[in-house]
């Protein structure tokens, strides 16, 4: 059987089953408050967004200016804006109606700070300023989950002037060469860079502000998490400029019975690899003490395994047959193509529950968890389906 039995596609199944598991990582540990593990989720978010970003735009014709980089941000986000300003209403409903008493006893400063840090949380500006010390009540998130968008908003600013960048470093256009001959020095040394540069200013940052003051410089700042951003992007531009996929990695007989080539079983050995890597990184930030906990705070932590975790995955779309069909993965599927509305809606829905829950009687976590999920997938479900005009709306990594 030819190589033209796999149709040539930019769609990535196996990543609509990464991003489910990503957001189920976010979800779980923001119910059990364990921070920390999110963390690695977030980074592969960040760097399937630059991954994708290149592969999808690289070629595409680009807006110029300030004026033509700052629409052309805001049309990328726009998909889920009118959602996050429902969802930031709705957390800051929660927060006052948390500690009314508070809010009441020094109601002129709760007014001013009320009305500030939702104009900064509501324009997306919360992201660009420290939420620390004086600053934290007017910069801080009522959704928490925001930051992420607020973070977006300002990479995709900047995206068409990151891609001609690109261009002056790669060339023009991809070159189609295939992996065997495709010269990957420039894109890694950029890696390498992008990697030390990150590491150098998140120690600066622990240097000046100390481990816990660090925290906004190392994790929310735009200047050190478009460092995942970037990795993500080299990536993308070394699968594209891989050319044409080479989709011969799965041959199914007239038994169906499967075969993987050589160099099917060699990816999925790495992918496994790989795999067991992130795990152990993941579980590691779990035994940090509190000199260590930074580390998991900061760009570089994740960055490079699951850089290899994502490029692992790339590559077994084309020698691993995803069976779309399959009753089993619908499921997971879904969960990948709402991720986006689900991960702004999630943190409000389990501080809703809960504060419900609580004043019914006892929390049992299990019953919380089950209520939250819930409400947060049915809510993500009416959002994509009223944000898209009843057409299904595809984000980045769903293609």
């Amino acid at each position: 059987m030819s190589d033209s039995r796999f149709k040539k596609t930019g769609y990535f199944n196996l990543f609509q089953i990464l991003r489910a598991v990503a957001f189920l990582v976010v979800y779980t540990f923001h119910n059990i408050d364990e921070y920390e593990a999110c963390k690695w989720a977030v980074c592969v978010f960040l760097v399937l967004s630059g991954f994708l970003d290149i592969y999808h735009s690289y070629d595409k014709e680009l807006p110029t200016g300030l004026k033509g980089c700052f629409a052309y941000g805001c049309k990328k986000i726009s998909g889920l804006y009118l959602l996050h300003v429902v969802t930031t209403l709705w957390a800051a409903l929660i927060f006052i109606a948390g500690k009314p008493a508070d809010f009441i006893s020094r109601i002129p400063v709760s007014i001013g700070e009320t009305a500030v840090k939702l104009i900064s949380n509501i324009t997306l500006t919360s992201d660009l300023v420290p939420s620390v010390g004086r600053l934290q009540p007017y910069f801080s998130e009522y959704n928490i989950a925001s930051w992420y968008l607020s973070l977006c908003f300002v990479i995709y600013i900047c995206l068409p002037v990151i891609i001609r960048l690109m261009r002056r470093i790669y060339g023009d256009t991809s070159d189609g060469r295939d992996a065997g001959t495709a010269d990957f020095r420039k894109p890694i040394i950029v890696i390498a860079c992008i990697f030390i540069f990150t590491l150098a200013l998140n120690l600066i940052h622990v240097r000046i502000f100390g481990r816990d003051g660090a925290f906004w410089y190392n994790y929310e700042s735009p200047l050190s998490r478009i460092g995942d951003y970037l990795i993500g992007a080299q990536l993308g531009y070394m699968y594209r400029s891989r050319g044409v996929r080479h989709h011969y990695g799965i041959v199914t007989d007239c038994n169906n019975s499967v075969t993987v080539p050589d160099t099917g079983s060699r990816v999925v050995t790495a992918f496994v690899v790989v795999a067991i890597v992130n795990l152990a990184v993941f579980i590691a930030c779990f035994k940090f003490d509190a000199s260590l906990i930074w580390l998991a705070s900061s760009g570089f932590y994740f960055s490079i395994p699951v850089a290899c975790l994502i490029w692992c995955i790339a590559l077994m779309e084309e020698h691993v047959h995803v069976p779309t069909d399959a009753k089993f993965l619908k499921p997971v599927f879904t969960l990948g193509a709402i991720s986006g509305y689900a991960y702004l809606i999630h943190v409000p829905v389990i501080n809703t529950v809960h504060g419900i829950y609580k004043r019914l009687g006892e929390v049992n976590l299990v019953v919380w968890t089950a209520i939250s999920f819930t409400l947060t997938i049915i809510l993500a479900l009416i959002a994509r389906r009223v944000l898209s005009d009843g057409k299904v709306f595809r984000a980045a990594s769903e293609k």
